[in-house]
């Protein structure tokens, strides 16, 4: 039985869906590394993906769109979103040049991307392209459409924005201070959680998942370069 209230079924619906990433990591990269705990990590993650249409179609009896923006905010919404990718692109360049190359420890990132299969230009292009443009589409499917929804049905509109930031991050928290350690885990988390910060403002502005969009490729792409000069020089 579903609860009554609208924020009853809000909370219900984070419940259900928020914590899986996480715990989908910390099995993964913490309690049950290789095999057996990658499996349980994938799984997490088709749930993560399937859960949110599953409740538009069987809790709130809703149709499939694909996030239109409004033809009237379109121009704003575009230049708009071309200006935050822009400062993003310097904050996460001038963040490695200031602290990242000292906090990281580049030989542990070469080693870990060799583990991973990223060792070569080829593998590193592939999941590059993957996450750029793949994960980052289906993380604003998830994160800012869903998640942030229910977060303003809970908490109002606008601090649905930290919330949901906060929830995006959770899981980033755990990946991170596992394989860079506490305190390299920590910036990059903070990093993750001020972007989610401005990919949630943006889909309140616009109400739409394709500027926020934008501008996570643009981060991506930004952050995978500086993981391609540590690799390959």
């Amino acid at each position: 039985m579903l609860p009554a209230s609208t924020r009853g079924r809000a909370a219900l619906a984070l419940l259900l869906c928020v914590p899986a990433p996480t715990i989908g990591s910390t099995i993964a990269y913490g309690l049950w590394p290789g095999f057996g705990g990658q499996a349980v990590y994938m799984a997490l993650r088709l749930w993560l993906a399937a859960f949110p249409l599953l409740w538009l179609l069987r809790v709130e009896r809703g149709r499939v769109s694909f996030s239109p923006l409004a033809p009237e905010r379109r121009r704003e919404a575009w230049i708009g979103a071309l200006v935050l990718s822009a400062l993003i692109a310097v904050a996460i360049v001038g963040a490695w040049e200031l602290v990242g190359r000292e906090w990281f420890e580049v030989e542990s990132l070469r080693e870990a991307a060799r583990q991973s299969g990223l060792g070569t230009k080829a593998g590193y292009l592939a999941f590059g392209a993957f996450i750029s443009f793949g994960n980052s589409l289906l993380e604003e499917y998830v994160w800012r459409w869903f998640v942030q929804r229910r977060c303003e049905e809970l908490a109002g509109s606008l601090a649905a924005v930290p919330l949901a930031a906060l929830f995006f991050t959770l899981h980033h928290v755990v990946t991170f201070t596992l394989e860079f350690g506490l305190r390299a885990g920590l910036l990059a988390s903070l990093g993750v959680f001020l972007a989610a910060c401005i990919w949630s403002a943006c889909y309140r502005r616009w109400r739409s998942i394709w500027p926020g969009w934008l501008t996570h490729v643009v981060a991506d792409v930004v952050g995978l370069a500086i993981g391609w000069r540590i690799l390959f020089g």
